[in-house]
């Protein structure tokens, strides 16, 4: 079986978000202990306690998005890298310093993961 991974956009976030992978999985911990040292600020604590109002604004919002994907996809891609075949996400300008981040610590090609490269 193939697993294709959907990543949610803006206006799916909210208040609570990636609290029980981070409490879970220490693949997901580890990415927003990342997002949180690449943005100098606690965006944890924001996807996590919110509040919404703060969380709802774009600059919150794509990176706290970017960052519960990346989490989403360490955990799978621990336990089912061979089953996926695609995952992809195009980040936005207030998201590309953890994108940076991330992309150059955490990302490997497709072809890393049992599929093949294009």
């Amino acid at each position: 079986m193939d697993v294709v991974l959907l990543f949610p956009g803006q206006g799916s976030q909210k208040p609570g978000m990636g609290k029980d992978l981070y409490d879970a999985f220490p693949a997901a911990r580890d990415v927003f202990d990342d997002a949180d040292a690449a943005l100098g600020t606690s965006l944890s604590t924001l996807c996590f306690n919110g509040p919404a109002e703060e969380l709802t604004l774009t600059y919150n919002a794509q990176p706290a998005l970017l960052t519960h994907g990346a989490a989403v996809w360490a955990v799978t891609r621990e336990r089912l890298a061979n089953r996926v075949r695609a995952a992809a996400d195009i980040p936005s300008e207030s998201s590309r310093p953890i994108t940076r981040r991330y992309a150059v610590s955490r990302l490997t090609p497709y072809a890393s993961c049992g599929g093949a490269a294009s």
